[in-house]
């Protein structure tokens, strides 16, 4: 077990997923900033706390290669890109913290990936229907119903991540 600043903590990985219309979130290279990034994170981290440590890492002094943070909608991912959502346990949620989260995962090094998406309400207008319906992760839709059926359920997830988060800071 690592000690930093007195703490006990875990290595995390930290990657960093951009979305790229029609072709969903991609990795960013190291050469575009991104790559793969190790991290000694306390046992006690929230995800707001990984979240944090990932805009740092990737963001530093604010700005990216593709673009500032201001400028970005942000959530983290697990080690496959997936968007990391709390479920709740008997009307609590559940409490995220580093370690719990190497426990779940099994994983000695767990990784986190940031995902970002620019906020560009102009182009969005401009984005055909085809960019829309675009599987957000490499593996690739049965059908048009299928893809408008994940992004519903993954516009649902996270919604209920931000009311999580909004529980969590009370």
């Amino acid at each position: 077990m690592a000690k930093k600043n007195g703490q006990a903590t875990l290595k995390f990985e930290f990657g960093w997923k951009n979305w790229v219309p029609g072709r969903g979130f991609v990795q960013q290279k190291k050469n575009s900033g991104g790559g793969t990034r190790s991290y000694s994170v306390p046992h006690h981290a929230t995800l707001d706390d990984c979240q944090d440590i990932a805009v740092n890492l990737f963001f530093p002094n604010g700005n990216s290669p593709v673009g500032p943070v201001e400028e970005m909608n942000i959530a983290m991912g697990n080690f496959s890109g997936e968007f990391i959502i709390f479920k709740r346990d008997e009307h609590q949620p559940f409490q995220f913290t580093a370690e719990k989260y190497q426990q779940i995962t099994g994983l000695p090094v767990p990784r986190h990936n940031l995902l970002t998406r620019k906020q560009d309400h102009e182009s969005e207008k401009e984005h055909s229907e085809d960019d829309f319906m675009t599987p957000t992760f490499e593996e690739k839709a049965a059908s048009p119903r299928t893809t408008l059926s994940l992004l519903t359920k993954v516009t649902g997830l996270l919604e209920h991540q931000r009311s999580v988060k909004n529980i969590l800071k009370t």
